[in-house]
């Protein structure tokens, strides 16, 4: 019973339209539809994920849930104007919701409209100080913009809550990379490999720093030779 009272709430979110629409479709084949969407993304067979929903869009085609979970879909299909059209609805069925804005960064990242995606991402965290996937994407913007002081700015705010983030932590050092401070990136990328020894950034940041340490001191022999 409980279970069925959440779904009633999430339906109605999900379609955000009057009581009398609930007729379109009834609740196992939002399910349903849902239930098999998901199974085909996690393959990664996106176009039949979006095939799968697209009953329930059709008939909510101005709900907020249905449209965020295409935008979502066709970004990963990397057809971004579908994705942004869909993103578009589900921000005007819900003008305060924050993710259809992470989506539309997402494809500004994926498309390198950096500046779109800086625009975004201050409207985002004048609402959501310390939002995690806009204040991240906003910094990527700005360092892709060679804007590193404003970037490094986000960043440290952000690992003032989460000092042990590795996304942020990697930003951090890779601004310290580009602005010629070897040192400071070393020290932060290592203490990313603490946290995520596999992470494949600083892994490949630190082989490369081991090699120039490697080539100096060969030199430095064949000179005393």
């Amino acid at each position: 019973m409980k279970m069925e009272k959440n779904i009633f709430i999430i339906l109605f979110i999900l379609c955000h339209f009057s009581i009398s629409a609930f007729a379109k479709m009834n609740l196992k084949d939002i399910h349903d539809a849902y239930i098999q969407s998901y199974r085909y993304e996690k393959t990664q067979n996106y176009i039949d994920a979006i095939k799968a929903i697209k009953i329930v869009s059709i008939n909510y085609p101005k709900a907020y849930t249905v449209n965020l979970r295409l935008g979502f879909l066709y970004l990963l299909n990397e057809n971004y104007a579908n994705a942004s059209k869909h993103y578009e609805v589900a921000q005007k069925a819900l003008p305060f919701a924050i993710s259809p804005l992470i989506g539309q960064m997402s494809i500004g990242i994926a498309t390198k409209k950096y500046e779109e995606v800086e625009t975004l991402g201050f409207k985002i965290i004048k609402n959501d100080l310390y939002n995690y996937y806009g204040n991240l994407k906003l910094a990527y913007s700005l360092i892709m913009q060679s804007k590193y002081e404003a970037a490094q700015k986000i960043i440290f705010k952000m690992l003032s809550l989460y000092p042990e983030d590795t996304a942020f932590l990697a930003q951090s050092a890779r601004i310290y990379s580009l602005t010629s401070n070897l040192t400071a990136a070393t020290e932060v990328y290592n203490n990313v490999l603490v946290l995520d020894p596999e992470n494949v950034e600083a892994n490949y940041f630190i082989s490369i720093m081991n090699k120039k340490v490697q080539l100096k001191e060969t030199i430095k022999k064949n000179n005393k030779e």
